[in-house]
């Protein structure tokens, strides 16, 4: 999201930056607010599905201290072997679990990463390493106009974008995902833009699209930006 998320940034904080101030004579509470202000979660996974899969440690451990628990409570009534096949079958499933949850990536997962990659790129001024996460067709949605952009015209704007708004850098500090069907989904994300100037945290939206095996984005919009776009 930041990658993309500060393309547009990028952009929009350089060509408008006048608007900063504009905004904000009503004093510095309300972009303060804004500094602090948050989006509305996104809806999260199953249970099930963040236990074993995304959070595959928490159930690990349980099943490894349920099995501590019975040998000591089955040693104490004089059963220990009976204690210590809990203790082994605890250890066993708690393994199992853990294994099950780390090589299997959820599609929550995947988007959380390629959110970060994108935003690295594009904050690193690296249409390359950006265009494989990309749409043929990108919506940007919200301040100051919508537009839709071609995945060329995006790549060929990148460097231009980031050097005109001083960006160096970008990186993810929060992002959530939530599936909206089989093939599509969404992100948002708060981003830290190194160099950004007065207001380098923002918070993001991305729409992906799955086509042929591979979400990529097709929808961009700013939600946070302090000082021009929030609540």
């Amino acid at each position: 999201m930041q990658q993309l998320a500060q393309t547009c940034m990028a952009a929009v904080a350089d060509s408008l930056a006048w608007v900063l101030p504009a905004q904000s004579d009503g004093g510095a509470g309300g972009v303060i607010g804004q500094l602090t202000a948050r989006p509305p979660e996104l809806p999260g996974p199953p249970m099930w599905e963040w236990l074993l899969l995304e959070s595959p440690l928490i159930p690990a451990v349980s099943l490894v201290g349920a099995g501590f628990i019975a040998l000591i409570a089955l040693t104490r009534v004089g059963k220990g072997k009976h204690g210590l096949g809990a203790l082994c079958g605890g250890v066993v499933l708690g393994v199992a679990c853990y294994l099950i949850g780390t090589i299997v990536e959820t599609d929550r997962e995947t988007l959380r990463f390629r959110t970060q990659e994108l935003v690295r790129a594009v904050g690193a001024s690296e249409p390359d390493a950006a265009a494989p996460m990309l749409g043929d067709r990108v919506l940007y949605r919200g301040w100051p106009s919508p537009r839709e952009w071609d995945r060329q015209g995006i790549l060929d704007n990148i460097t231009p974008w980031m050097t005109s708004a001083g960006i160096s850098g970008g990186e993810v500090v929060e992002v959530e995902a939530s599936l909206d069907g089989p093939n599509v989904a969404r992100v948002q994300t708060r981003v830290r833009a190194s160099g950004a100037g007065r207001y380098p945290l923002s918070w993001w939206r991305l729409d992906y699209t799955r086509r042929d095996g591979e979400w990529r984005v097709t929808g961009i919009e700013p939600l946070i930006i302090p000082g021009i776009v929030g609540p």
